[in-house]
């Protein structure tokens, strides 16, 4: 459990079975904006993942570039605050984003075999650094300081 701090924009931890998940401690900004506010009204599928990456090559905001300053893939659920890392099917952190490994909570669709195929709208793509979510915005702001 990480201390308590005041701070915005820190994380409490909550270690669950086979997960770890933080929990924003201060987010009243996120809470109060409708789903389309922060995405759309659609859910956010592999498609969406591959056509953001796609935009932000070379920016420092892709799970590839953003590696090498410290950041892990994750994904942040602007309802409840919550954020989850990229993970495989089975459990195992994923080096990119990828919605079949979230949990099912945030599932809006499945196909045929029972894979997720796309996940809520409020559920946005980013990463993690030192207890902090970055958009992937954010993100491409901190690599243009090291560049």
């Amino acid at each position: 459990m990480l201390k308590h701090d005041e701070s915005p924009g820190l994380f409490q931890v909550n270690r669950a079975p086979g997960r770890v998940l933080f929990r924003r401690r201060h987010q009243p900004a996120l809470n109060s904006l409708p789903c389309q506010d922060i995405n759309t009204d659609r859910p956010l599928t592999n498609e969406t993942l591959r056509r953001q990456t796609d935009a932000f090559k070379g920016t420092g905001g892709t799970s590839e570039e953003s590696h090498h300053y410290g950041f892990v893939p994750a994904f942040l659920d602007t309802m409840t605050g919550r954020i989850y890392f990229a993970r495989y099917a089975d459990g195992r952190l994923a080096p990119v984003h990828l919605i079949d490994g979230l949990p099912r909570e945030l599932v809006a669709e499945r196909d045929a075999t029972g894979r997720s195929t796309a996940i809520k709208p409020c559920v946005i793509a980013g990463f993690v650094r030192g207890h902090r979510f970055y958009t992937r915005e954010e993100v491409a702001a901190e690599a243009m300081k090291y560049s």
